[in-house]
């Protein structure tokens, strides 16, 4: 009886507030915007605004964008949000057929945030394997847009989202 006592203290001080924190700042986030880094102080929750955003898209455009470099090239951006896990991270997405949906690993998700135009692919990366995936929805978008530190929410097209209602 002790024991299962015990092991419910465990269980339930897991689930208290203060521990998630500990965890999510084991996810590295590094955000850029206009070529300077920006400091993210709700780490955990961009982090999943953009998993969220990557499990929203509805397209595996993997085929049609990757090619050897990719990720090299999206990295190199002026504006995107680079999420890093320290063990790969299981994310349900659109499967290579397009017709179903599969569980993957993925160990890093990058959001490229361009000014002047929407995002036209977010990436996930398993080891060196970079997948793409494209028309997301715009509600995870505008909880990244509404991220204050982004500094989103004055620029075109992000604007926009911020007119609307969710």
């Amino acid at each position: 009886m002790r024991t299962l006592r015990s092991a419910l203290f465990l269980l339930v001080a897991a689930a208290a507030p203060g521990v998630a924190p500990a965890w999510a700042d084991s996810v590295q986030v590094r955000a850029v915007r206009n070529g300077q880094e920006v400091v993210i102080s709700q780490r955990d929750t961009l982090a999943a605004n953009v998993v969220a955003m990557l499990e929203a898209c509805t397209i595996n455009s993997t085929e049609n964008t990757v090619a050897e470099g990719t990720w090299a090239q999206q990295l190199a951006g002026d504006s995107f949000v680079l999420i890093r896990f320290p063990r790969p991270r299981e994310v349900y997405v659109k499967a290579a057929d397009n017709e179903s949906r599969e569980t993957r690993a993925v160990s890093e998700i990058l959001l490229p945030l361009p000014e002047g135009k929407w995002p036209l692919h977010i990436y996930a990366r398993v080891g060196t394997e970079t997948l793409s995936f494209s028309k997301y929805s715009a509600v995870p978008l505008k909880d990244i847009v509404m991220d204050g530190e982004l500094r989103l929410g004055a620029v075109p097209p992000y604007d926009f989202l911020m007119k609307t209602p969710q």
